[in-house]
């Protein structure tokens, strides 16, 4: 199986996969995680995007 970090999305079932690649890392390495829930995850990626987004 892939690690999350050789997932490429490209359509549904490879963002089903990233998903689950992600929490099953998670789950093995939370300790090492710099964003350890929900909240900050999502703050942390939407200013990441919003980011990109200028750059595109």
């Amino acid at each position: 199986m892939k690690e999350v970090n050789e997932v490429q999305v490209v359509d549904r079932g490879s963002f089903i996969q990233f998903l689950s690649l992600l929490h099953k890392d998670y789950l093995q390495n939370s300790a090492q995680w710099e964003n350890r829930n929900l909240d900050s995850f999502s703050r942390s990626n939407g200013s990441l995007y919003r980011g990109y987004s200028r750059i595109l």
